[in-house]
């Protein structure tokens, strides 16, 4: 992570590989990234989960370190991590909720199963 300070309206973008892929590990992920924003570590903006790689834009409530810990396992890879200014937000949801489709594996955003559009 870099050491920007971070303003009120900047978001935190974060992506990592998955060790194992597949339905159980999606499922996993989703637990873990569900619990983190119940536990009110962060207010989760948008996620997916897609060929093995996780991708998460949040809004974060404490340090990166307790953050990271909670989403990422020993077998996670982060790939990036960077912080987002509140005008470039939108695009990274779109660009993350329609990644699936981009990629031929659902029609529409909401069809995808491991995805924020999913759950809306």
């Amino acid at each position: 992570m870099d050491n920007h300070s971070k303003h009120e309206a900047d978001a935190l973008y974060l992506a990592w590989k998955l060790q194992n892929d597949g339905p159980r590990a999606a499922q996993k992920i989703r637990r873990r990234l569900s619990s983190g924003e119940t536990r009110q570590l962060y207010r989760l903006r948008s996620w997916v989960i897609v060929r093995g790689e996780v991708q998460a834009l949040l809004s974060p409530a404490v340090s990166l370190d307790r953050i990271a810990t909670s989403i990422w396992d020993d077998g996670s890879q982060p790939i990036s991590s960077r912080w987002v200014p509140c005008d470039e937000c939108a695009k990274i949801v779109r660009d993350m909720e329609t990644a699936p489709v981009s990629m031929g594996l659902a029609d529409r955003p909401e069809q995808w199963p491991w995805s924020s559009a999913a759950t809306h």
